[in-house]
């Protein structure tokens, strides 16, 4: 599978060239218009990763949110600690100041 490597490494050298190409081409009729093509298809491009990550949270598992959860990270780092017995400094000062107050 390494020859699949090599075909898509010069599709990129080639698809950054044109993008490149076309940025410097239309950069005569103004940086208004050229801004204006280039937020709306960064607009569009940022809308279908959100759609995408929205649609796999949905269809897969959506309990993967927990992991932000402040209450959840320290609750894990404390099953850490009984299992292992040791955390790293960043742990202890994260723990320390929560349990402090």
């Amino acid at each position: 599978m390494i020859v699949c490597k090599d075909l898509f490494a010069g599709a990129v050298v080639v698809v950054s060239i044109v993008i490149l190409l076309a940025l410097f081409s239309i950069q005569q009729f103004g940086t208004r218009k050229v801004g204006f093509l280039f937020a709306s298809i960064l607009a569009l491009w940022f809308f279908c990763l959100g759609s995408i990550g929205l649609y796999n949270l949905l269809k897969h598992d959506i309990t993967v949110l927990r992991a932000v959860n402040p209450a959840y990270i320290i609750s894990s780092s404390k099953r850490t600690v009984e299992l292992h017995g040791q955390h790293s400094e960043a742990v202890s000062s994260v723990l320390q100041v929560h349990f402090s107050y």
